[in-house]
């Protein structure tokens, strides 16, 4: 009987599909998208609970536009005071009394409005109350719960649907702007019942949008907007005066809501638009989601690649020191390797995007499986990856104070909360370190991350390998550890950890960070390596692309990792030089740290800029670390001979 249905269902999809191409159906009409206003002149825009504050002000932002502008409160008194305010500039504003959290009150405001003015053009839905402000959500009682979902999310729920009722019938567009709240997705204290009020908003927004697909093309849109707090009765009320007084007045924040009542429908259509970001940057506002919007471009500007330098010797190996670079350059086995395979479809193919042999090498060199290994474009990418993998906005991440400073940049754009831990000691005692003590305390059920660089840029120091494993074994179960070591193969033997082979008995999620740019002097070339458990590496994939890594840039690392005699020189010869320049740093008295890295932080005995800019002159780029270390500066380990230039230009201060 089951063939025999099969059959039939076989047979008869066989005959539609020959029908369908021999008399193909008529192509549906294109229904044109209803117009949407470009400017607001003569347009009739509702906003609700509109008699002070934000309402006020946006009544009188959308009338000075050239709208006719309905007003709403639920007291007369203020209606009037708002009416007094307006009608003065705007004698084409109307007031409708009404509470329109009742369906009474909702089709009061639309039905007066059409009777007044004959259409709508525009509802902001902008009526709410904060309910309680001092006491968390549990001792919220559920009279005072339920009045302000009722005022800020059922309100906006009957007007839209008068409004999209409205709409539908007329067949004349109408737009739904809703007023979230900036505490969207991260909540504040003693706002509980609002910030839920406001993500039952944001939910209606996309509600609305989504249902609107079941109308005319363009018939009813919506649109979020969450405004930075402004002074108004809710703010003087929650925050302390000092802050209060640094904000700006209610009509700051009118633009963004112009733009949403004149859009594009497809810039705006289930969006929540930041307010703070539009006003930062317009496109970015409009086009891009989540905290991207409001991250500006990680813009680095290294002295490597100014064109106005024209200083005699600059463009001599190793003369730029300011990135912490290798400057002994490829390693011999890493140019042989390239060399051998120019014309090889090694490096013109794509690679295999398993990349087997360098995740082999790398998990010989730790002793893990091939599994356990993730491959980046440089320890930088792999950075983003993580944080975009294990962190959402919003979440809280401990770093160490200072620390490497791009990192700063990656979390600013992703919305992350960084909490800092300052380093124990002090340059003077020659003992800054990690206070592995104090990260544990600032560990929080909201802390995702924990961010620690070892050894430490900009410090050079390195934590105590069992201060170091006791830590990672009490970091809880929710947190996941970044442990970024790209100057391990610097360190001395004593002072290192090989936490690779330590990861399964650890309760939280660790993850090492590895790179070639320094050590192994494939900074050009782009590649890195995270090693985990299996389980962390599977989903930090998620966010990996195929073939991230170019075909020359494994080739190298592989060779990189097989020559060992280079490797025991460079290492050596790092080891030798910071010792030296630690011992004439001695003999001048500037305050140093002893570094286990390839560069050495001291107490400049002159303006670090100042310093920087004698050096260029003499050919030598530093690094600049002014903005994060006072007048702290950083000699890279170089060459012997730069490494005595910038010696000797110390010696004169």
């Amino acid at each position: 009987m089951r063939q025999l249905r099969r059959a039939v269902a076989r047979f008869y999809l066989l005959g539609r599909k020959a029908f369908v191409k021999l008399f193909p159906p008529p192509a549906p009409d294109i229904l044109p998208e209803p117009d949407t206003p470009t400017d607001l002149n003569g347009r009739v825009v509702i906003i609700t609970g509109s008699s002070r504050g934000i309402g006020l002000a946006l009544a009188g932002a959308f009338a000075e536009a050239g709208a006719r502008v309905v007003i709403n409160g639920r007291s007369r008194q203020a209606l009037d005071r708002a009416m007094q305010k307006l009608h003065g500039r705007f004698p084409d504003v109307y007031a409708v009394q009404a509470d329109v959290a009742t369906p009474e009150g909702a089709a009061k405001l639309i039905g007066n409005t059409v009777e007044r003015f004959g259409s709508i053009a525009v509802l902001v839905n902008n009526a709410g109350v904060p309910g309680r402000i001092d006491k968390p959500a549990w001792e919220v009682s559920p009279e005072e719960w339920r009045e302000v979902q009722k005022v800020n999310v059922t309100g906006p729920f009957l007007c839209s649907g008068e409004v999209a009722r409205w709409a539908l019938k007329h067949g004349q567009p109408v737009r739904i702007v809703n007023v979230s709240s900036s505490i969207v997705g991260h909540g504040a204290l003693n706002l509980g019942s609002y910030g839920v009020s406001k993500m039952g908003l944001e939910g209606l927004t996309q509600a609305i949008a989504a249902d609107s697909d079941s109308a005319p093309p363009g018939l009813i849109s919506a649109v979020s907007i969450k405004p930075r707090s402004v002074r108004t009765g809710m703010t003087e009320r929650y925050f302390p005066a000092s802050d209060y007084a640094l904000m700006d007045e209610p009509g700051a924040v009118a633009g963004v809501f112009l733009h949403a009542a004149t859009a594009p429908l497809g810039d705006i259509m289930g969006r929540s638009i930041d307010e703070p970001v539009y006003a930062a940057d317009v496109a970015a506002a409009i086009t891009l989601k989540g905290a991207l919007a409001g991250a500006p471009p990680i813009d680095i500007n290294p002295e490597t690649y100014r064109a106005d330098r024209n200083v005699p010797g600059i463009d001599q190996p190793g003369a730029y020191m300011h990135l912490l670079e290798n400057p002994v350059g490829f390693y011999p086995g890493v140019a042989d390797a390239i060399g051998g395979e120019l014309q090889s479809r090694k490096l013109y193919c794509y690679p295999d995007p398993a990349y087997p042999e360098l995740r082999g090498a790398i998990a010989k060199r730790h002793g893990i499986d091939p599994g356990q290994v993730a491959l980046g474009a440089g320890s930088t990418e792999l950075i983003d990856r993580v944080l975009r993998t294990f962190c959402a906005e919003g979440d809280q991440i401990v770093v160490t104070k200072p620390t490497w400073s791009f990192f700063m940049a990656f979390f600013r754009r992703w919305g992350l909360r960084p909490v800092q831990v300052p380093h124990l000691g002090s340059l003077k005692e020659k003992n800054l370190r990690h206070d592995l003590g104090g990260i544990l305390a600032a560990v929080t059920w909201r802390t995702r991350l924990i961010y620690l660089v070892n050894p430490c840029n900009p410090t050079g120091a390195a934590a105590d390998p069992e201060e170091l494993k006791d830590f990672l074994h009490k970091v809880p179960t929710h947190v996941t550890v970044m442990l970024d070591e790209a100057y391990f193969d610097y360190s001395d033997i004593e002072v290192r950890l090989d936490v690779s082979r330590l990861l399964e008995g650890m309760p939280a999620r660790v993850i090492g960070l590895r790179t070639f740019s320094k050590f192994f002097a494939l900074s050009g070339l782009r590649i890195g390596y995270a090693y985990a458990n299996t389980e962390t590496i599977g989903l930090l994939e998620r966010s990996g692309i195929p073939f991230n890594v170019a075909s020359v840039s494994q080739l190298a690392a592989n060779a990189a990792l097989q020559d060992t005699e280079k490797q025991h020189q460079v290492r050596h010869r790092n080891i030798a030089e910071r010792q030296r320049i630690s011992a004439e740093l001695d003999r001048l008295n500037i305050e140093h740290m002893p570094s286990q890295t390839n560069f050495v932080l001291f107490d400049c005995p002159l303006n670090q800029n100042r310093f920087r800019e004698i050096l260029l002159g003499k050919g030598l780029v530093m690094p600049d670390v002014q903005q994060f270390l006072q007048n702290y500066a950083v000699i890279a380990v170089g060459l012997p001979e730069h490494n005595q230039l910038v010696l000797d230009t110390l010696a004169q201060y």
